[in-house]
């Protein structure tokens, strides 16, 4: 599929999904972040600095969940923490996978926040 589908952003949504089902968090990570590229295909901005229609995925609320999910998988709980903390900044009635991110703060014992996420949720 790689060398059909492998420009199409749709390809790296169907490969971070299929990656994080069977427990791939690093090759999850790789096609999330392939997808928060300036042009959403992995590779750099075009050269003219004309805004790409992918670049919308930067910002993209559910990447930058999914994102932190598997960072989160991986163990890396101060950078999936900061990530879930810019996605409540963003979108602060936001529920799916804020049971995660209560996991990741109750493990680095950041009560305050925890607190704060029981009392918006």
């Amino acid at each position: 599929l790689a060398p059909t589908l492998g420009a199409h952003y749709m390809y790296h949504f169907f490969c971070a999904h299929v990656f994080a089902l069977h427990q791939n968090h690093e090759q999850a990570l790789e096609a999330l972040h392939t997808l928060m590229s300036p042009t959403g295909n992995g590779t750099a901005a075009p050269p003219d600095n004309s805004t790409s229609s992918l670049s919308v995925f930067s910002h993209s609320p559910y990447i930058a969940t999914k994102l932190a999910t598997s960072m989160y998988h991986l163990r890396l709980f101060a950078e999936a923490s900061d990530i879930f903390a810019q996605v409540v900044e963003l979108d602060p009635h936001r529920l799916e996978d804020m049971d995660i991110y209560s996991n990741i703060l109750f493990v680095l014992g950041d009560s305050v926040e925890l607190s704060k996420l029981a009392h918006t949720a």
